[in-house]
């Protein structure tokens, strides 16, 4: 019986262990690379297996099993920890990596992040996840190289980062997911997210504190079609004195913004082409308290364009200049734009010294 057992087992492992290469890589690549890589030891069969994983999930957590304390890792653990990683970048090279995830509750050293993160990005890295911790209050630096990536399409940050447009000015070409989970991203941070990501198709910012302190806002039309999404818990900017927006045929979205905006003093608007008006119902409070200047590009002079005009300059109680800038193809001939000059002075105005210009 004994004899039988045996080699009905072996005849098992047999079976899993003579399954193709790929296969093997897939079963592997559910398990943390720390477990994935310790199969090497199986057999020889097994022993280059891991090499060619294309996801790489590394996990510091995992060293505090051995460890008396179970919240920091002393200084042998961490060290061994960096060196397992370093050691699994070099023996898996020159695999693509399709994932990279890395979680340290104690990270010592930032070039070690700055070097595995290039690391991945030198080998087209498609998906980054990061979750680090440092004894340091000072903001992690990304390496610059994870902005000009071609192949990174997903992005997941949940620390506190600094993310820092880089100097060529080029940000996340081909990023279509992104997930911020952070306490501070720096003043830049709006301008860096939500105005340099061409592809962008899932955002996920979680508090969004650190863009409420802005002062000077900017948002593309990219951006307002994911705020469309989530206008309900668009947060306030008590801050924001200063809004440069393409609303296009969202307009109702623009008026979710000036709601948001108690304190804001200027705004400039692209509307685009023109769409059904459906009158607010409500007035935003920067228009009745601070509100300037107004400056609405894209005007054809189209019917309902000059139904939000006429609403803006009616509930604008302290505007000084609304200037009204005509598209190019607008037509010249026949006067009509003094025609729509006319018309916008006998318009009400809730600001009595209010100018209107037309360029």
């Amino acid at each position: 019986m004994d004899r039988k057992s045996d080699c009905s087992n072996q005849e098992k492992e047999d079976r899993f262990s003579g399954l193709p290469d790929p296969i093997l890589r897939h079963i592997l690549s559910f398990l943390p690379t720390k477990d994935a890589v310790a199969t090497s030891i199986l057999s020889s069969r097994w022993k280059l297996v891991w090499t060619s994983l294309t996801n790489l999930c590394f996990d510091d957590r995992l060293c505090l099993e051995d460890e008396e304390d179970t919240d920091v890792l002393t200084n042998d653990a961490s060290t061994m920890f960096e060196n397992f990683v370093n050691r699994v970048l070099v023996l898996s090279y020159p695999v693509d990596i399709n994932k990279f995830s890395l979680h340290c509750c104690q990270l010592r050293y930032l070039a070690c992040l700055q070097s595995w993160v290039s690391t991945a990005i030198m080998r087209n890295v498609r998906e980054i996840e990061l979750g680090i911790k440092m004894d340091s209050f000072i903001p992690i630096e990304l390496p610059e190289s994870i902005y000009t990536s071609r192949t990174l399409e997903v992005l997941k940050l949940n620390s506190d980062f600094a993310i820092r447009l880089p100097p060529s000015g080029l940000c996340f070409p081909s990023l279509k997911i992104l997930h911020v989970e952070i306490d501070d991203g720096g003043d830049n941070l709006t301008e860096t997210l939500l105005s340099n990501c061409p592809v962008l198709e899932d955002m996920s910012i979680m508090l969004l504190k650190f863009i409420t302190k802005t002062k000077f806002l900017s948002l593309t039309i990219g951006t307002i079609h994911v705020l469309d999404c989530v206008a309900d818990f668009f947060p306030r900017f008590p801050n924001l004195t200063c809004l440069e927006v393409e609303v296009l045929g969202r307009w109702e979205l623009l008026f979710v913004l000036l709601s948001r905006a108690p304190n804001l003093e200027s705004l400039i608007a692209d509307i685009g082409f023109d769409c059904n008006w459906t009158k607010p119902h409500f007035v935003p409070d920067c228009l009745l308290s601070h509100l300037k200047t107004i400056k609405i590009r894209g005007i054809k002079g189209e019917k309902n364009q000059l139904k939000l005009i006429k609403y803006l300059l009616k509930n604008g109680e302290v505007l000084d200049t609304l200037i009204i800038c005509l598209q190019r193809a607008f037509p010249q001939k026949m006067g009509l734009k003094d025609k729509l000059y006319q018309e916008l002075l006998i318009f009400e105005r809730g600001s009595k010294t209010c100018k209107v210009k037309v360029l």
